[in-house]
């Protein structure tokens, strides 16, 4: 159980930790995990409807080689076309201060640093065309004299940086229509702003449209009041 204590400890913490935008592509951060994401996904993945996301015929020829013969060089090829559209996918969002949101979170509250604790800050990216969320992530491992530039021209963040690392890019209700699958992008961004064994929200900041605020979304209650 998460004590109020330590939630508030970490949310003062959390004040002072600005959004840093992702601005080089990103890559997953062992290629078992490129690979693993390639199979759930394009390959075995047919519910998301990955033809004309990818190059058709590289998408058959790589499905064909895995159902034949397991991974080979057209899944190579695949893995590699798949990772650079995910992450062109966030960088452009980042970029363009659009269509993506920031989420800082820490998985062991009673940690007396951020390395120990597993604070992260999390980026979730989406594109209207493809219906693909991306989701990366980067470590917040310790205050220091570090100062790192919010893209955007926003305040400066006194907590060092480590690069991002991509964690997934999937279609997501990839059948809605634009405004169904926005609708299901804020129900997702609204569930995670929930406790969980696993994470322990600390704020939330949403970048959305051409004219997008930034907007704080800190839990307003402590676990031991939910």
């Amino acid at each position: 159980m998460i004590g109020s204590t330590d939630f508030q400890r970490w949310r003062r913490f959390g004040r002072d930790v600005r959004p840093v935008e992702v601005t080089a592509p990103p890559r997953f951060a062992r290629r078992e995990l490129l690979v693993e994401h390639v199979e759930k996904h394009p390959i075995l993945g047919r519910k998301e409807r990955w033809h004309r996301i990818v190059a058709d015929e590289l998408l058959s020829a790589a499905r064909d080689e895995f159902a034949s013969e397991g991974w080979g060089p057209c899944c190579d090829r695949l893995a590699d076309e798949y990772e650079g559209l995910v992450a062109a996918i966030v960088v452009e969002r980042c970029r363009e201060g659009v269509l993506h949101a920031h989420q800082l979170t820490v998985r062991d509250p009673s940690a007396e640093n951020p390395r120990e604790a597993g604070l992260e800050e999390t980026v979730y990216a989406w594109d209207l065309d493809t219906r693909i969320l991306v989701i990366a992530t980067r470590s917040v491992r310790s205050a220091g004299p570090t100062l790192v530039e919010n893209v955007a021209g926003g305040p400066v963040s006194p907590v060092p940086t480590t690069p991002y690392r991509l964690r997934t890019g999937y279609r997501f209700h990839a059948d809605r229509t634009e405004s169904g699958f926005r609708k299901e992008i804020l129900r997702k961004l609204r569930d995670l702003e929930t406790f969980s064994l696993e994470r322990c929200p600390l704020w939330m900041v949403e970048h959305d449209g051409p004219d997008a605020t930034i907007a704080d979304r800190s839990p307003t209650e402590t676990p031991d009041e939910r």
